[in-house]
């Protein structure tokens, strides 16, 4: 199992036990103490620009975050959050829209959260609905151009047509 608790410089430890097995029965038990910021390396290595990943227990207690501030106070994790097992749009810890999900972390009653900000994860996508007006706008401007000139490389012709029967 895991355990959070906080030592004497207020920094979260992470304690860990697992059972010893010997002969088909349990015969001990290994404990270690790790400190959270060890997880927090980890993660910040998985995270890219606006997107980052934390860890929250079955509680939506933030067992680790980016934001120090965020992990030391007592803010839990958004209930979107955790149930998002796909992706989903709410406000993050800090208020920002964010696009969200999570999934468990096997042996433990954690999740892993992973949320980028909508406007980072939207950008792409009105990029392209812009440069596709732009396409679209310039497409027409030629489509009415050339119209103009095959109209007029018509009726020209046309025109002198009439006027050397009259």
């Amino acid at each position: 199992g895991a355990a959070l608790h906080d030592n004497a410089d207020g920094m979260p430890l992470l304690t860990m036990s697992e059972p010893v097995h010997g002969g088909g029965r349990d015969v001990g038990v290994v404990t270690g103490e790790f400190r959270v910021w060890t997880l927090d390396s980890r993660l910040s290595d998985l995270s890219t620009g606006y997107t980052y990943l934390y860890l929250a227990d079955e509680e939506g207690r933030i067992v680790t975050h980016p934001d120090l501030s965020v992990r030391r106070g007592a803010v839990r994790a958004p209930r979107e959050a955790l149930a998002a097992a796909a992706g989903l749009r709410y406000r993050s810890v800090g208020g920002a829209e964010v696009l969200g999900a999570s999934a468990a972390v096997p042996g433990t009653s954690w999740r892993v959260v992973v949320e980028t900000p909508v406007a980072a994860a939207l950008r792409g996508t009105r990029l392209l609905r812009t440069l596709l007006f732009a396409v679209a706008l310039l497409a027409g401007v030629l489509t009415a151009a050339c119209g103009a000139a095959i109209v007029r490389g018509v009726v020209a012709p046309v025109s002198k047509l009439v006027d050397a029967a009259r």
